[in-house]
């Protein structure tokens, strides 16, 4: 880690005055607000990806979209989904059925699900990647994937990983501001699979208890800012990696 303590990060994200404006806050108390017309959020700050974001109500709303983006009419292996606002459930699901078959990258995207769970319910041998994104709710990872990244993303909420079967998971300079538990199942899809953290940070308690999982995890570089239990009570086929 470098010797800043955290880099500028996201503690919450709200939606105000009857879904007209939405709050995105930082940790340092900063809040920067966004303007709604329509399905569009517009924001001042330099320090967005983009001044405009679209809320996806409906698939057909997003495909129109990034079917539009340069970067998604030259490579057919790989649909780019960028500066998007997620608010249900639906939508996710839908998204990762359509491209069941291809890979993924989220670039700049929000996931703001006040009261409700996120859930990355997988089932393809793609490679899915989350790259800026953030999350406000709990967010659940589990099913089928070859590849999964995040990279510089915000977790606002707590992150489980259930039954969950993989190849590569890559966590890289990304915050947890909630836990980070590890319930269910970890299974590899090829030898010496790994779960990698990389220069990261834990806000909250990480508990790898009661479960049981093949791949190796490491937490490179990273920071816990919490007692954290890694007393492992069960099948442990794996090596924990600091």
């Amino acid at each position: 880690m470098s010797d800043e303590k955290f880099r500028k990060h996201f503690v919450d994200i709200r939606f105000q005055d009857n879904d007209k404006k939405v709050v995105f806050e930082y940790d340092d108390g900063e809040e920067v607000i966004g303007d709604i017309d329509l399905l569009r959020i517009e924001v001042d700050s330099d320090r967005f990806f983009s001044k405009e974001y679209l809320i996806i109500d409906t698939i057909e709303q997003l495909v129109k979209y990034i079917d539009k983006l340069p970067a998604n009419t030259n490579d057919r292996n790989t649909k780019i989904i960028s500066s998007c606002i997620f608010r249900n459930q639906n939508i996710i699901d839908e998204i990762l059925k359509k491209y069941l078959d291809i890979n993924i990258d989220f670039i700049s995207c929000f996931f703001i699900f006040s009261e409700t769970v996120i859930k990355l319910s997988f089932d393809s041998r793609s490679i899915i990647c989350f790259k800026n994104c953030y999350f406000k709710g709990q967010l659940e990872l589990t099913g089928t994937i070859t590849v999964l990244s995040f990279t510089f993303c915000d977790f606002l909420g707590i992150v489980k990983l259930k039954s969950i079967k993989f190849s590569d998971i890559a966590v890289s300079h990304c915050i947890f501001n909630k836990g980070l538990l590890f319930p269910g199942k970890m299974e590899s899809l090829r030898k010496h699979s790994l779960f990698h953290f990389e220069e990261s940070i834990f806000k909250d308690i990480v508990q790898m208890r009661y479960y049981e999982y093949e791949p190796d995890i490491s937490f490179n570089k990273s920071k816990f800012l919490k007692e954290s239990n890694f007393d492992l009570m069960s099948k442990f086929l794996g090596r924990v990696l600091f």
